[in-house]
């Protein structure tokens, strides 16, 4: 893990500490931060918050203005992370909670664009 990716995980979990339970059942799971899995884990967190099941709640929009945020700062690798482990784990069109494209900004809907291919452009 890069000192760019482990910046993004500590920032995310302090920005959205309803995020901190899951990142240390991933430490104990684990023994370490296995960043393409804790990000493929936090977006099924982000995603269930968006539908409104996850008790008690989840900051989402948090979640993904810090990610979006993040994106232009962080390394390669960690952009890597979060092109590979959570735009590419977002639910694609007509599936449940698809919708949260739409709640993507600019810099995360062009990497979702890339990352899916050309026929993502009709999802955002």
């Amino acid at each position: 893990m890069t000192l760019s990716t482990g910046w993004l995980v500590d920032e995310l979990v302090l920005r959205v500490p309803e995020l901190r339970e899951l990142y240390a059942e991933h430490l104990q799971d684990n023994g370490e931060i296995l960043p393409h899995v804790l990000f493929w884990d936090f977006t099924q967190s982000i995603v269930s918050a968006y539908q409104g099941e996850l008790s008690p709640p989840l900051d989402w929009r948090t979640a993904i203005e810090f990610i979006e945020s993040a994106f232009g700062v962080v390394d390669e690798y960690a952009q890597g992370v979060i092109s590979a482990s959570f735009l590419s784990s977002l639910p694609y069109p007509g599936e449940p909670g698809a919708g949260i494209i739409e709640q993507l900004g600019p810099v995360l809907r062009e990497e979702l664009a890339i990352a899916r291919g050309p026929s993502s452009e009709s999802a955002s």
